[in-house]
């Protein structure tokens, strides 16, 4: 049976797992089945024998077989659905840990292992509902020993460095082995059960998840009595009892001195037993608090110090029995929160995030940061808006605790949530079951009493609102809210949709405004698309998302001030003034320059052979930058070849049809018709639509002819080498984007790292056919004045397989001030680009200060290969990605850029900062693309929008004393 074993985890390793919705709808039905079957995921009871023998149940049936362990046997359906990649009816008892670490793919495996426990904590035992009363399925002591060994070979594993000590932690907290903790997700997730079915338990469902407490067992015990539903005594019941388990004080102390023996520090043991002292007397909360807190750093620290894995299993187990204590008396530490002084507050806080470090939601980069922000040593008060300001970047560990769980979990909980929704909670439930619970309604009230001082206050369906909401992006829009449910098609939505989304993604159609949970990259493609055109853009926590709901499908009005002011209401009258006189503002008008045009130039060009001057003439931005880059700084920019926009003209006079006009002038026929449609928007997109399938098909099927073939392949082998020795990014780079009105990011198609000439001819057709799409034309038609002036040209860029890369601008985006760069960068090609959860940084040029926004958390980074094409491998997690070395090379390239490259300008002839696209090959700086970085003028200096921000502009110096107390309305 262990071979066995072996082969199947091979077989799975190497088997196909696309899934069809088809099938995930099968599999999640035969999950349900399991639920309520007697003997959930297993067919009959077995011995299953070391030789492989797998014997019908009677006593010491593997005897003469070199042993085994006897369990549940897998029915068809349980073998079918783990042979496509979804590994559930996990059995701890029978796994070879020497066998299971050698699976290529046992991180995957154990990831779902851990969520497995976590949907049977969550859902009353999950597909082992009923097989718990099998006899024989499953045996707790062999399950034990299972996880327990299986916990140890990881934890001595080389492979499972200090950027895993989340993922070891978990596994630890989760995976049966000979340790018990506080059942904190069961009593959230049975709370969840209840009130699905009694409405009326809402809100004791409420109390459990945002402020539970002991007293809760006996509210629910009272509920129950009086107001419970017969058929749910039994859930109440057990509800009850799990709420008096995760507030019964743990021996810690005992604990302690176990550990101290079994740590090989003699000086970190003699510092346990001394903290098991103290902590066996002392009884004050607070002091327990700080006690306990710091203790779980010292734990996370001890353990990147000894490899033995009996001792950092130890060592973490130990740490988890101290979280649970902390949750407890946080929970405390609440209830006499509001007589706590701001300074009180404010320790707190810095406890919570050695916590948090302590249990792995933060590094030791985002402890470092936060702990600074704490700081209120030698101090008697300290100024209100930098109290504020330091608040403000704390919040940012809600967004960093998740990411770092989404970036160990997020693709295994969305392979098990398409069969099982319930994995989807994961994130959020282990979230509410951390510190972080404490720390936010800590630094939530810190936050209220300062805005409230400040003036700061958001609007949010005609409430105040002092925090929970980030202004992103500048606008002002009415439009439908539309909150989509997952994996709906967002092409579906009308262009003046204001959609509610859990990230901003990458293929974002035309919308009017944006509102997501959570920060997202503020140097995405789609964000620099929404912040030059205007489009308000609202990150708001996840509390706020339900009421969002509420107002699905309604017209309302979303209101971003430039300092990040917001306003979210339903549209009434009163708005028709305001926004009226926004219509009548002159609208933005977006000219392809026909007078610049050279459609006369139909030969290849190197990219060394143009200059910015050539943008808009020759060919697009994209290159005629670049060429510039390549003229100053030449080791920075790869060689590359250009096709002009006289080939592309000279492409588009073939025929359209046989006998018909050229494909120009039908194109010039139909942008006619398209125009004259304008007051019937929906045969006007019905025509559009038609219109762009019917040019993208003839550019794809269409020959430009053997010289064009000819001449390039000749061109691409004088100047990037022979024929499959490179690769190249085909780039699509038009006359109507990087313009000074219009940025266009992301809009058109770049095919990456194509090798071979016939995959680069092919990939040039679908670079021509890009700018053709519904979504990108659909972003430029409302300010498109001629649209049969696209013309595409297209740079072959040689690959460089760079580690890391990204993109920077040249200001500090939160504050607009120069002589700071802000920065997005994750491992790989092609990073931060495409809204992937990146490393954010400020960084003070002048003496190369680093101010961490976000750690990158994107589970997977891009690389090449060899024969073309990209693959997606596991991203290392690393706490940073760009190092001091490097920061300091685009510091000096930043420095340099004004002196050497022309002047980019918005279109009102001022000066903008560089939207600099780069990556770093071995240390070295390799520049790939540069644009002006564009605001929307007209929302940032909308009239309603800055007076908005007026409360903020009337703040004097106002300084806080730390140890006054927080009231109502002040501070």
């Amino acid at each position: 049976m262990k071979w066995i074993h072996l082969i199947l985890a091979i077989v799975l390793v190497f088997a196909p797992h696309a899934v069809s919705a088809k099938q995930t709808d099968l599999y999640g039905s035969w999950v349900k089945e399991m639920k309520e079957s007697p003997r959930g995921p297993f067919l009959r009871i077995r011995w299953f024998c070391n030789d492989g023998s797998i014997l019908e149940p009677k006593e010491y049936a593997c005897v003469d077989h070199g042993g085994g362990v006897q369990h549940g046997e897998w029915t068809d359906k349980t073998k079918t659905i783990r042979s496509n990649g979804y590994f559930i009816a996990n059995i701890f008892a029978d796994i070879q840990s020497d066998v299971f670490i050698k699976n290529p793919d046992y991180r995957n495996i154990l990831k779902q292992m851990i969520l497995e426990q976590f949907l049977i904590q969550a859902d009353d035992g999950w597909i082992f509902r009923k097989a718990r009363y099998y006899r024989g399925a499953l045996q707790v002591e062999g399950e034990s020993q299972g996880g327990e060994a299986l916990l140890k070979a990881l934890l001595e594993h080389p492979d499972m460095g200090a950027n895993d000590f989340l993922l070891m932690r978990e596994a630890a907290r989760l995976l049966p082995h000979f340790h018990k903790n506080a059942p904190t997700s069961q009593m959230r997730q049975l709370a969840l059960t209840i009130s699905e079915t009694d409405k009326n338990f809402e809100y004791l469902r409420i109390k459990t998840h945002v402020k539970p407490e002991a007293n809760d067992a006996h509210l629910v015990r009272q509920y129950a009595q009086k107001k419970g539903l017969p058929e749910l005594e039994p859930a109440y019941n057990r509800l009850a009892d799990l709420i008096d388990d995760v507030f019964q004080a743990g021996d810690i102390t005992r604990h302690l001195f176990t550990l101290a023996d079994q740590v090989a520090d003699s000086v970190f043991a003699e510092h346990l037993r001394k903290t098991a002292t103290t902590l066996s007397v002392q009884t004050d909360p607070p002091t327990r608090f700080n006690i306990s807190a710091k203790l779980t750093l010292e734990l996370r620290d001890q353990f990147y110090k000894t490899s033995q894995p009996e001792e950092r299993l130890a060592l973490i187990d130990t740490g988890i029995l101290i979280e649970d204590e902390l949750f407890r008396l946080g929970a405390k530490l609440l209830d006499i929160s509001g007589k706590a002084s701001v300074g009180k507050s404010l320790e707190w806080l810095k406890q919570c995030t050695d916590v948090l470090y302590g249990t792995g939601l933060i590094s030791s980069r985002q402890h470092k940061a936060l702990k600074l922000k704490f700081s209120t040593k030698r101090i008697q008060d300290i100024d209100l808006s930098t109290l504020h300001s330091n608040l403000m970047y704390a919040s940012r560990a809600s967004d960093w605790t998740e990411r770092s769980l989404q970036f160990h979990f997020s693709m295994a909980v969305k392979k098990l949530e398409s069969i099982e929704p319930i994995a989807g909670r994961y994130v959020h439930d282990r979230l509410h079951s951390s510190l972080m619970l404490i720390y936010s309604q800590v630094l939530d009230r810190l936050i209220g009493d300062s805005s409230r001082l400040l003036g700061i206050s958001h609007s949010i369906w005609g409430k105040k609102q002092t925090n929970g909401i980030n202004g992103l992006n500048p606008g002002l829009t009415r439009g439908i809210l539309q909150y989509p449910d997952p994996g709906t098609d967002l092409e579906t939505f009308p262009a003046n949709s204001i959609l509610v989304l859990p990230a901003t993604t990458s293929d974002l159609p035309p919308v009017a405004g944006i509102i997501t949970a959570g920060r997202g990259n503020i140097l995405s493609h789609v964000q620099l698309l929404a912040r030059n055109l205007g489009i308000p853009n609202v990150a708001v926590a996840d509390r706020l998302l339900p009421e969002m709901k509420l107002y699905n499908g309604k017209e309302v009005v979303l209101a971003v001030s430039p300092k990040g002011m917001v306003k979210i209401e339903e549209y009434h009258a009163e708005w028709e003034t305001m926004l009226t006189r926004k219509k009548k503002q002159k609208r933005r008008v977006l000219m392809a320059d026909t007078d610049k045009l050279d459609l006369n130039t139909k030969t290849f060009i190197t990219l060394k052979d143009l200059r910015a001057k050539d943008s808009g003439r020759i060919a697009g931005p994209k290159a005629a930058n670049l060429g510039e880059l390549k003229y100053h700084f030449p080791e920075a920019v790869t060689n590359g070849v250009v096709i002009p926009f006289g080939m592309f003209k000279y492409f588009l006079e073939q025929p359209f049809s046989v006998s018909g006009p050229s494909m120009f002038e039908w194109m010039k026929n139909r942008y006619t018709v398209i125009q004259a449609l304008r007051e019937k928007p929906d045969e006007q997109n019905a025509v559009i639509n038609d219109t762009l399938k019917r040019i993208r098909e003839w550019i794809l099927k269409t020959d430009p002819g053997k010289k064009f073939k000819t001449d390039l392949k000749q061109m691409l082998e004088n100047t990037l080498g022979p024929d499959e020795s490179y690769g190249v990014f085909v780039r699509s780079d038009t006359n109507v984007e990087d313009l000074p009105g219009f940025t266009g990011a992301g809009l058109n198609l770049t095919v990456p790292h194509v090798v071979g000439f016939e995959n680069i001819f092919q990939a040039i057709k679908r670079v021509w056919a890009s700018p053709f799409t519904e979504r990108s034309f659909g972003w430029r038609h409302t300010f498109l004045e001629n649209p049969e002036h696209v013309y595409a040209s297209v740079l072959l860029m040689k690959t460089v397989p760079v580690e890391k890369s990204g993109v920077m601008v040249t200001k500090n985006l939160q504050t607009g001030e120069s002589g700071w760069l802000t920065i997005a960068v994750n491992e790989g090609v092609g990073g931060a680009v495409s809204g992937q959860t990146a490393e954010e940084l400020s960084v003070f040029m002048e003496n190369a200060s680093v101010t961490l926004l976000a750690q990158a958390t994107e589970p997977l980074k891009r690389v090449v290969l060899r024969k073309g094409g990209m693959a997606k491998i596991d991203a290392s997690g690393s706490n940073e990605v760009l190092s001091l070395k490097n920061i300091e090379k685009l510091i000096v390239f930043a420095r340099h850029l004004p002196g050497k490259f022309p002047a980019l300008k918005d279109d009102q002839g001022r000066e903008v900062p560089a939207d600099v696209e780069f990556g770093f090959l071995n240390d070295q700086l390799v520049l790939f693309q540069i644009r002006p970085f564009l605001d929307d003028y007209k929302s940032q200096n909308n009239q309603y929008l800055n007076e908005m921000d007026t409360p903020l502009k009337r703040v004097k110096m106002i300084r806080v004393n730390l140890d006054r107390i927080p009231e109502q309305e002040k501070i």
